[in-house]
């Protein structure tokens, strides 16, 4: 949920579970205290955004939308151009990072409108209508931004063999299944394939001729590295995660210009 939006929301969903815990008790349901809400907000509310970086995440996440999406039209036009199948393929891979910020932020407006519009459905249906949201979104979300980046690492590996396919998918639904009730699993997946296309990449820079868009790709991709490693410490330190999308922004920035100098060559 978007840090913007983060007041609003929790106003409300801290006033409906009081209100029902007020309720319950007059009519003799339990003996209990009425319960405050604390444990589902962090279920549902897990911003740890900075005060001063509220509304810059969302402007960040629509532009990694873009920038990706731009990634992706550089090279299919150097695929063009060369008819080179790796640039094909690296094209479809930023395409499928660009699609999996797109759910991001479809998952985020759905779950405000569920939240903030939507003020006639009883609160527990609201409760659960947003986690299926969340969980829904961000399985899709894994699944196409680990497939992005699984693509680029065969592509950086020069890897052909079909039959790592399932295999592949299997980390994917493990990961994707796995960070619903524990989060860093994501980040650390990512960021181990992030150390192979920059080892893979470093190599063929070393090995042949010493290029600036190589230079770039390598800058771009462990920039973005250190931005998901900053995310794995946001519970304990949350001005990572403002770090964490400063980061990504250049990285991918360093990757743009990458393609745009492969593409002038050409």
């Amino acid at each position: 949920m978007k840090a913007a939006l983060l007041k609003r929301i929790e106003k409300r969903f801290s006033t409906n579970i009081k209100k029902q815990g007020r309720d319950s008790a007059s009519h003799g349901i339990g003996q209990q205290e009425p319960y405050t809400g604390k444990g589902a907000k962090s279920m549902l509310f897990c911003n740890y955004s900075p005060t001063w970086f509220l509304g810059f995440d969302s402007i960040l996440e629509t532009l990694f939308i873009l920038v990706t999406l731009l990634i992706a039209g550089y090279a299919y036009r150097v695929y063009r151009f060369t008819g080179g199948k790796q640039f094909k393929r690296w094209a479809v891979g930023f395409l499928l990072i660009s699609a999996a910020y797109l759910v991001q932020a479809i998952t985020n407006f759905a779950i405000y409108q569920e939240l903030v519009e939507n003020t006639t459905s009883p609160f527990i249906y609201q409760f659960l209508e947003v986690n299926r949201l969340y969980n829904v979104g961000l399985i899709l979300h894994i699944v196409l931004f680990l497939s992005g980046y699984l693509l680029l690492m065969l592509v950086s590996l020069r890897i052909e063999d079909k039959r790592l396919i399932p295999l592949f998918a299997a980390l994917i639904l493990v990961t994707a299944l796995g960070s619903i009730p524990f989060p860093p699993l994501f980040e650390t997946v990512v960021g181990l394939i992030l150390v192979y296309l920059i080892a893979s990449t470093a190599q063929h820079h070393k090995d042949g001729k010493k290029t600036l868009s190589n230079g770039l790709v390598i800058a771009g991709f462990s920039v973005v590295l250190l931005g998901q490693l900053a995310y794995i410490f946001i519970t304990v330190w949350n001005i990572s995660y403002a770090l964490g999308h400063i980061l990504e922004f250049i990285g991918y920035c360093a990757l743009t210009a990458s393609m745009i100098i492969i593409m002038r060559k050409h």
